[in-house]
């Protein structure tokens, strides 16, 4: 299927053609080295491992470790409550929870050792009690598909007729989001999020930490079902398909949510109880380039250049990477007077 062009990455063959091309030998300074690249001008090739030693082991091609790394890759455990009691008194929102959890996981750790994919954290009210993870990418590329929703397709559209119950001031409201698909040519995705805190007072606190997401018809995302395979390809204990991954299309639709809900009904609670790192523009930037000027050698290949774009798990790892280098205020912050608004991270685009 053909990825629509507001999605397509340059190619290794593409970059070696249009951009000039430098080697990296080490990880070490890495992430500056990517920041600093000239995006329409310059490309790197890197030429040492990202994927850990250990999920390498034992296999045979670099693909299959990195499924296993997306799979059970270190996560950073946001701080949280523990109780439904202890939620309803807990002093701190998300946001505020996340950057502290970033701050204190990085303090005391090189660059070249964080291999660290998501951020992830359980509920502690319904019955569903899945740890719920957050790959970094992501939240990166669910903006970006936010933003192709603003600028070059109709907005996502959002159903709030379920959010009128009584009982969606303790478990949240049900809200119907219809997404677009990254893919030429097809239809899209009627996402349901659940448990979303839509109204204020202490309980929010607790039901943000229960959301998810399900699919009308039956009918998944590439990437949600891709990570539905990897909860029981590698299946290596009892706990490790006992999480819920969220896929940029869910993010998207949060974000599509809070605008709803601020602009349209003044109503900030969903924006202030986002779960999700909402990143400043030059994380956006950042992201790009990992995307569009960045390949790394795999020795695993059988092209005769044996050059790749990266992987999902290799870009989680560098993007973890660049919280601890450039701070968490820099990255996985959105500032809107230095940012701008996040509908135009990506709105220059040419439309497909």
């Amino acid at each position: 299927m053909e990825v629509k062009s507001f999605f397509r990455k340059r190619t290794p063959e593409e970059m070696q053609e249009e951009l000039k091309v430098e080697r990296a030998f080490t990880s070490r300074d890495l992430v500056e080295r990517i920041w600093a690249l000239d995006e329409n001008n310059e490309a790197l090739e890197i030429r040492t491992l990202l994927i850990p030693n250990y999920f390498i082991s034992g296999t045979k091609s670099h693909a299959k470790a990195s499924r296993k790394d997306y799979k059970h890759g270190a996560l950073i455990h946001v701080y949280q409550p523990e109780t439904q009691s202890q939620a309803y008194e807990y002093p701190n929102i998300p946001l505020i929870s996340r950057m502290r959890s970033f701050e204190e996981t990085f303090r005391q750790i090189r660059e070249e050792e964080i291999n660290f994919i998501g951020i992830t954290w359980h509920p502690v009210q319904t019955n569903d009690r899945r740890w719920r993870v957050v790959p970094f990418d992501v939240a990166l590329e669910g903006l970006k598909l936010y933003n192709y929703s603003c600028h070059r397709t109709s907005p996502i559209e959002i159903e709030e007729k379920y959010t009128n119950s009584e009982i969606v001031a303790k478990e949240g409201g049900q809200v119907l989001c219809k997404v677009p698909s990254r893919t030429k040519r097809q239809e899209r995705y009627n996402i349901t999020l659940m448990n979303v805190p839509l109204l204020p007072g202490r309980e929010k606190n607790a039901i943000i930490l229960g959301l998810k997401s399900q699919y009308g018809s039956g009918r998944e995302s590439k990437r949600t079902t891709f990570l539905h395979h990897l909860r029981y390809e590698f299946l290596s204990g009892p706990k490790s398909s006992d999480v819920f991954v969220f896929g940029p299309h869910d993010v998207a639709a949060y974000l599509a949510v809070i605008k709803k809900f601020w602009q349209g009904l003044n109503n900030t609670v969903p924006l202030e109880m986002n779960p999700f790192p909402l990143p400043s523009k030059a994380w956006a930037d950042y992201y790009g380039k990992l995307c569009n000027n960045v390949m790394i050698y795999d020795p695993t290949l059988t092209s005769r250049d044996k050059l790749r774009n990266l992987h999902l798990d290799e870009k989680c790892i560098l993007l973890g990477r660049s919280i601890k280098v450039k701070g968490p205020y820099e990255t996985a912050f959105w500032d809107p007077a230095r940012d701008g608004h996040i509908k135009n991270y990506w709105g220059n685009a040419e439309k497909d």
